[in-house]
């Protein structure tokens, strides 16, 4: 994260204290698997529109991207601090961002009902 190591405390950049470089880990290690996740939900949805695995597929990778979203979002305004709530950074308007795509095309109840469905069904 390029703020991080803008930003100056203590003499030296933020991304050098050990809790910012875990929250920023974290961020990375959240992303990751739910990018993959949309990926491969994407083939198959891509493969078989309306098929149940597809279905399944795309409902695990928006609750993945969803948590992935908020808790970066909050994550980023915690490693920006004050100034990620001013008009300045768009931190503040990425996570408000992420909060309404969480709740757009399906909620979590959905996808884990979606999921949950087709697991018991056996992927049929």
């Amino acid at each position: 994260m390029a703020y991080a190591r803008q930003r100056e405390q203590f003499g030296q950049p933020i991304g050098a204290f050990q809790a910012v470089q875990h929250l920023c880990a974290d961020m990375l290690a959240r992303l990751e698997p739910a990018r993959a996740a949309v990926r491969a939900a994407a083939v198959l949805l891509d493969a078989d529109p309306g098929g149940a695995r597809a279905r399944a597929e795309a409902a695990g990778a928006k609750l993945l991207a969803d948590r992935a979203a908020v808790r970066g979002a909050r994550d980023c305004l915690q490693v920006h601090g004050g100034m990620g709530f001013t008009w300045e950074a768009d931190v503040h308007l990425l996570l408000k961002r992420a909060w309404v795509w969480q709740h757009s095309f399906a909620g979590a109840d959905e996808c884990a009902e979606e999921l949950a469905g087709q697991v018991l069904d056996g992927w049929s």
